[in-house]
């Protein structure tokens, strides 16, 4: 579920081939976000029977068991395609009136660099070495 504020009562996931109930975003500011699960079920999942990216989550009443990974799981972390996602759900902000935005385009350069060497400091001391002016 994404861009979370529901209310959601008497559901049952079980036997999910992932988590039972998976949040990446919870809309926590909307005065209509809701964010509760009662009376639920998940369980028998392969992954995780409540899984969240972000908190704001309430769950009461719900039977959380039998879950492969556990029964709720918190990673904040969000993947490069789930940051993508995340963000095309936000309208742009426009800072010179609604006709100066355009959308971002990636940078590619053709450019190819090599690799990045590091001399050890330890092994090439000829950086503390002095030597005679003439």
């Amino acid at each position: 579920m994404d861009l979370a504020r529901h209310a959601l009562q008497s559901i049952k996931v079980v036997n999910n081939m992932h988590d039972g109930l998976g949040v990446i975003y919870s809309d926590l500011y909307s005065s209509d976000a809701a964010n509760t699960v009662t009376d639920s079920e998940f369980s028998g999942n392969i992954g995780s029977g409540v899984s969240l990216k972000q908190l704001g989550l309430s769950l009461s009443g719900c039977t959380i068991e039998r879950n492969g990974a556990a029964g709720i799981s918190h990673d904040p972390e969000l993947s490069q395609k789930q940051q993508r996602e995340l963000a095309g759900w936000f309208k742009p902000m426009y800072e010179n009136g609604p006709n100066s935005w355009t959308p971002y385009k990636y940078l590619f350069s053709k450019i190819k660099f090599g690799p990045i060497v590091i001399k050890n400091y330890f092994a090439d001391r000829s950086c503390c070495r002095r030597t005679a002016k003439t």
